[in-house]
């Protein structure tokens, strides 16, 4: 008996040497697999080309727009933008086809390629909270005020600038606000942030004033907002847009008051300086 129990330990103890052995080659064999390019991809273009058993990585030159890379295994490479791509899909290494065993799926999903577009056009409705009228005469804003406004200009990549304008009513006065507007794309992707600024005038038709270079820094019909926020685009051309700023404004207002000598009642400018968070939501050309 003991020695049938023998030779089973020294059986079972030389198959543990060998897989002992073994192992490291396994790990080595494995390693390399690993470092192969995973060909387990399948590119579906727009136009309807599929493309089967690729590897898809991805290169940005400086200062150029981001490029998928499609190797075959042939070493074919085909390079394509993220606008003509429906979707990537990953498949399992199996006998199966790969359409049969799907894994994983990527949708490209910004088609705009923004930096390329030589214009843009801004569409937006915006609320301002000012907090409450402290002015002495009651001629400040409400405590909250919104309209709508648009702007349009020129891209040089990812800088753009161009003139923009709007509406808004208050205390009963209807105001214009006319501005520079100047925008920065921080990135090119889907989710796209952004930061804008704006400085100009604003009109309206009861005071009567208006900005000029002679009283540029004195107490005048002034404007400026600054502010960031995000693109994210719903087609290759359309984007929808929300961001939250700062906006300073200095407005007049013409007041009856007791300020003159004479019987007759006389107006005077009196202005008032608001200091409020804006937010803006719209659509982005």
């Amino acid at each position: 008996m003991s020695k049938y129990v023998s030779a089973f330990i020294h059986s079972w103890g030389g198959i543990a040497l060998v897989l002992v052995l073994l192992l490291p080659v396994a790990a080595i064999a494995q390693q390399e697999d690993d470092d192969e390019p995973r060909y387990d991809k399948v590119v579906r273009l727009k136009d309807g080309t599929v493309i089967t058993n690729v590897e898809v990585t991805y290169e940005q030159e400086e200062g150029e727009y981001e490029r998928y890379v499609i190797k075959t295994r042939d070493g074919k490479i085909v390079r394509k933008l993220p606008s003509d791509i429906l979707v990537i899909e990953t498949h399992a290494r199996t006998f199966y086809t790969p359409s049969y065993n799907p894994v994983g799926i990527v949708y490209p999903c910004d088609d705009r390629q923004r930096e390329r577009i030589p214009y843009f056009v801004e569409l937006r409705l915006w609320g301002y909270y000012a907090g409450e009228d402290e002015s002495d005469r009651q001629i400040g804003l409400d405590s909250f005020t919104f309209g709508p406004e648009v702007a349009a200009g020129l891209r040089f990549g990812a800088f753009g600038i161009g003139l923009g304008g709007g509406w808004f009513s208050a205390r009963d006065i209807n105001r214009f606000p006319f501005f520079l507007h100047a925008r920065y794309q921080l990135s090119a992707h889907c989710f796209a942030p952004f930061l804008y600024a704006q400085a100009g005038t604003v009109f309206d038709d009861q005071s009567g004033e208006t900005l000029g270079f002679n009283n540029l820094f004195e107490a005048a019909p002034k404007l400026f907002s600054i502010g960031a926020g995000v693109d994210f685009p719903l087609s290759e051309i359309l984007d929808v847009s929300v961001d939250l700023g700062y906006r300073y404004m200095q407005l007049p207002t013409a007041v009856v008051c007791d300020c003159s000598d004479r019987p007759e009642r006389a107006e005077a400018i009196y202005y008032n300086e608001s200091h409020g968070l804006l937010l803006r939501l719209g659509v982005t050309f």
